[in-house]
Protein backbone atom coordinates (compact mmCIF):
# COMPACT_ATOMS: atom_id res chain seq x y z
CA UNK A 1 0.00 0.00 0.00
CA UNK A 2 1.40 3.38 -1.05
CA UNK A 3 1.52 6.48 1.20
CA UNK A 4 -1.08 8.07 -1.09
CA UNK A 5 -3.49 5.18 -0.46
CA UNK A 6 -2.88 5.36 3.28
CA UNK A 7 -3.66 9.10 3.30
CA UNK A 8 -6.81 8.46 1.25
CA UNK A 9 -8.05 5.89 3.78
CA UNK A 10 -7.17 8.18 6.70
CA UNK A 11 -9.10 11.08 5.14
CA UNK A 12 -12.05 8.73 4.57
CA UNK A 13 -12.06 7.62 8.22
CA UNK A 14 -11.79 11.24 9.38
CA UNK A 15 -14.77 12.12 7.22
CA UNK A 16 -16.75 9.34 8.88
CA UNK A 17 -15.79 10.76 12.30
CA UNK A 18 -17.34 14.09 11.31
CA UNK A 19 -20.57 12.31 10.33
CA UNK A 20 -20.64 10.36 13.61
CA UNK A 21 -20.08 13.51 15.68
CA UNK A 22 -22.80 15.27 13.68
CA UNK A 23 -25.18 12.39 14.37
CA UNK A 24 -24.41 12.47 18.12
CA UNK A 25 -24.80 16.25 18.37
CA UNK A 26 -28.23 17.40 19.52
CA UNK A 27 -27.66 20.97 18.43
CA UNK A 28 -26.66 20.84 14.78
CA UNK A 29 -25.49 24.24 13.44
CA UNK A 30 -26.38 25.08 9.84
CA UNK A 31 -22.70 24.92 8.83
CA UNK A 32 -22.18 21.47 10.37
CA UNK A 33 -25.26 20.16 8.57
CA UNK A 34 -23.89 21.40 5.24
CA UNK A 35 -20.41 20.01 5.93
CA UNK A 36 -21.98 16.62 6.76
CA UNK A 37 -24.00 16.70 3.51
CA UNK A 38 -20.79 17.57 1.66
CA UNK A 39 -18.82 14.70 3.21
CA UNK A 40 -21.68 12.27 2.52
CA UNK A 41 -21.76 13.39 -1.11
CA UNK A 42 -17.96 13.14 -1.34
CA UNK A 43 -18.12 9.55 -0.04
CA UNK A 44 -21.02 8.74 -2.38
CA UNK A 45 -19.06 10.13 -5.32
CA UNK A 46 -15.96 8.07 -4.53
CA UNK A 47 -17.85 4.86 -3.77
CA UNK A 48 -20.81 4.99 -6.16
CA UNK A 49 -20.93 7.88 -8.63
CA UNK A 50 -17.44 7.33 -10.04
CA UNK A 51 -18.09 3.61 -10.85
CA UNK A 52 -21.55 4.46 -12.26
CA UNK A 53 -20.02 7.27 -14.31
CA UNK A 54 -17.39 4.90 -15.72
CA UNK A 55 -20.10 2.41 -16.70
CA UNK A 56 -22.70 4.77 -18.16
CA UNK A 57 -20.53 7.54 -19.60
CA UNK A 58 -17.23 5.66 -20.06
CA UNK A 59 -15.58 8.34 -17.95
CA UNK A 60 -15.32 8.97 -14.20
CA UNK A 61 -15.04 12.69 -14.88
CA UNK A 62 -18.80 13.09 -15.35
CA UNK A 63 -19.16 12.41 -11.63
CA UNK A 64 -16.36 14.93 -10.96
CA UNK A 65 -18.32 17.61 -12.86
CA UNK A 66 -21.40 16.98 -10.70
CA UNK A 67 -19.26 17.03 -7.57
CA UNK A 68 -17.75 20.41 -8.51
CA UNK A 69 -21.23 21.91 -8.88
CA UNK A 70 -22.46 20.55 -5.53
CA UNK A 71 -19.22 21.49 -3.74
CA UNK A 72 -19.37 25.09 -4.95
CA UNK A 73 -22.91 25.72 -3.78
CA UNK A 74 -22.53 23.96 -0.43
CA UNK A 75 -19.48 26.03 0.50
CA UNK A 76 -20.97 29.21 -0.96
CA UNK A 77 -23.94 28.80 1.38
CA UNK A 78 -21.62 28.14 4.33
CA UNK A 79 -19.55 31.26 3.66
CA UNK A 80 -22.64 33.32 2.90
CA UNK A 81 -23.89 32.46 6.37
CA UNK A 82 -20.55 33.07 8.15
CA UNK A 83 -19.92 36.37 6.35
CA UNK A 84 -23.56 37.40 6.78
CA UNK A 85 -23.85 38.22 3.09
CA UNK A 86 -27.63 38.50 3.31
CA UNK A 87 -27.11 42.26 3.33
CA UNK A 88 -24.57 41.96 0.50
CA UNK A 89 -26.40 39.64 -1.86
CA UNK A 90 -24.75 41.26 -4.88
CA UNK A 91 -21.38 39.66 -3.99
CA UNK A 92 -22.91 36.22 -3.48
CA UNK A 93 -24.93 36.30 -6.69
CA UNK A 94 -22.08 37.80 -8.74
CA UNK A 95 -19.69 35.01 -7.74
CA UNK A 96 -22.43 32.42 -8.27
CA UNK A 97 -23.24 33.70 -11.77
CA UNK A 98 -19.55 33.72 -12.72
CA UNK A 99 -19.25 30.08 -11.64
CA UNK A 100 -22.52 29.00 -13.32
CA UNK A 101 -21.53 30.63 -16.63
CA UNK A 102 -18.12 28.94 -16.44
CA UNK A 103 -19.73 25.58 -15.66
CA UNK A 104 -22.19 25.93 -18.57
CA UNK A 105 -19.41 26.97 -20.94
CA UNK A 106 -17.16 24.04 -20.02
CA UNK A 107 -19.88 21.38 -19.98
CA UNK A 108 -22.29 22.48 -22.71
CA UNK A 109 -20.37 24.79 -25.05
CA UNK A 110 -16.91 23.25 -25.40
CA UNK A 111 -18.25 19.95 -23.99
CA UNK A 112 -15.20 19.02 -21.97
CA UNK A 113 -15.46 15.31 -21.14
CA UNK A 114 -12.20 15.27 -19.18
CA UNK A 115 -11.51 16.69 -15.74
CA UNK A 116 -13.34 20.02 -15.36
CA UNK A 117 -10.23 22.10 -14.74
CA UNK A 118 -11.80 25.41 -15.77
CA UNK A 119 -14.84 25.11 -13.50
CA UNK A 120 -12.76 23.79 -10.60
CA UNK A 121 -10.23 26.58 -11.05
CA UNK A 122 -12.90 29.31 -10.94
CA UNK A 123 -14.67 27.57 -8.06
CA UNK A 124 -11.45 27.28 -6.03
CA UNK A 125 -10.55 30.94 -6.62
CA UNK A 126 -14.00 32.09 -5.47
CA UNK A 127 -14.14 29.75 -2.47
CA UNK A 128 -10.57 30.64 -1.46
CA UNK A 129 -11.58 34.32 -1.57
CA UNK A 130 -14.62 33.60 0.61
CA UNK A 131 -12.58 31.56 3.10
CA UNK A 132 -9.84 34.20 3.39
CA UNK A 133 -12.50 36.86 4.06
CA UNK A 134 -13.98 34.60 6.75
CA UNK A 135 -10.57 33.94 8.29
CA UNK A 136 -9.86 37.67 8.34
CA UNK A 137 -13.18 38.22 10.13
CA UNK A 138 -12.30 35.70 12.86
CA UNK A 139 -8.76 37.02 13.35
CA UNK A 140 -9.98 40.63 13.63
CA UNK A 141 -12.28 39.61 16.48
CA UNK A 142 -9.22 38.20 18.32
CA UNK A 143 -11.33 36.40 20.90
CA UNK A 144 -10.68 32.81 22.10
CA UNK A 145 -14.34 31.95 21.53
CA UNK A 146 -14.00 33.08 17.90
CA UNK A 147 -10.98 30.86 17.28
CA UNK A 148 -12.23 27.85 19.25
CA UNK A 149 -15.37 27.66 17.17
CA UNK A 150 -16.69 25.25 14.53
CA UNK A 151 -16.86 27.97 11.86
CA UNK A 152 -13.22 28.94 12.38
CA UNK A 153 -12.11 25.36 11.73
CA UNK A 154 -14.37 25.09 8.68
CA UNK A 155 -12.82 28.30 7.38
CA UNK A 156 -9.22 27.24 8.10
CA UNK A 157 -9.78 23.85 6.47
CA UNK A 158 -11.28 25.56 3.42
CA UNK A 159 -8.31 27.91 2.97
CA UNK A 160 -5.95 24.93 3.02
CA UNK A 161 -8.13 22.77 0.76
CA UNK A 162 -9.18 25.25 -1.94
CA UNK A 163 -5.88 27.16 -2.08
CA UNK A 164 -3.83 23.97 -1.74
CA UNK A 165 -5.52 22.21 -4.66
CA UNK A 166 -6.04 25.23 -6.92
CA UNK A 167 -3.00 24.74 -9.15
CA UNK A 168 -2.97 20.95 -9.30
CA UNK A 169 -6.66 20.89 -10.29
CA UNK A 170 -6.30 23.73 -12.80
CA UNK A 171 -3.26 22.13 -14.46
CA UNK A 172 -4.61 18.56 -14.28
CA UNK A 173 -5.71 18.15 -17.92
CA UNK A 174 -2.55 19.73 -19.32
CA UNK A 175 0.04 17.88 -17.24
CA UNK A 176 -1.44 14.67 -15.84
CA UNK A 177 0.48 12.61 -18.42
CA UNK A 178 3.70 14.09 -17.07
CA UNK A 179 5.15 11.66 -14.51
CA UNK A 180 6.57 14.39 -12.27
CA UNK A 181 3.26 16.27 -12.18
CA UNK A 182 1.35 13.03 -11.61
CA UNK A 183 3.49 12.19 -8.58
CA UNK A 184 3.03 15.70 -7.18
CA UNK A 185 -0.74 15.56 -7.78
CA UNK A 186 -1.24 12.18 -6.13
CA UNK A 187 0.79 13.33 -3.13
CA UNK A 188 -0.67 16.83 -2.65
CA UNK A 189 -4.33 15.92 -3.21
CA UNK A 190 -4.75 13.25 -0.47
CA UNK A 191 -2.44 15.21 1.87
CA UNK A 192 -4.50 18.39 1.61
CA UNK A 193 -7.81 16.49 1.96
CA UNK A 194 -6.47 14.69 5.05
CA UNK A 195 -5.40 17.99 6.68
CA UNK A 196 -8.79 19.48 5.78
CA UNK A 197 -10.62 16.57 7.41
CA UNK A 198 -8.44 16.73 10.55
CA UNK A 199 -9.50 20.37 11.01
CA UNK A 200 -13.16 19.50 10.34
CA UNK A 201 -13.02 16.74 12.97
CA UNK A 202 -11.46 19.22 15.43
CA UNK A 203 -14.22 21.74 14.72
CA UNK A 204 -16.96 19.13 15.11
CA UNK A 205 -15.45 17.94 18.42
CA UNK A 206 -15.26 21.52 19.74
CA UNK A 207 -18.90 22.06 18.79
CA UNK A 208 -19.89 18.80 20.50
CA UNK A 209 -17.87 19.57 23.67
CA UNK A 210 -19.42 23.04 23.84
CA UNK A 211 -22.88 21.45 23.89
CA UNK A 212 -21.84 19.00 26.63
CA UNK A 213 -20.34 21.82 28.73
CA UNK A 214 -23.49 23.92 28.41
CA UNK A 215 -25.55 20.91 29.45
CA UNK A 216 -23.40 20.25 32.54
CA UNK A 217 -23.09 23.94 33.49
CA UNK A 218 -26.40 25.61 32.59
CA UNK A 219 -26.17 29.29 31.77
Amino acid sequence: MTPNNILTYISLILGLFVLIIHYLSKNKPFELKLISIYILFELATDLFLNPISKTLFKSEYTAAHIFTLVEFFIFSLIFRNILELKSKRFIFWLFSYVFILTFIYENFVIKNIGFDSISVGISNIILTTYSILCLSKFLKQAKPESILHLNFFITASSVIYFAGTLFIYTLFNSYIENNNFSEIYYFINPTVITIRNILLVAGAIINFNLQVTKKIIPA
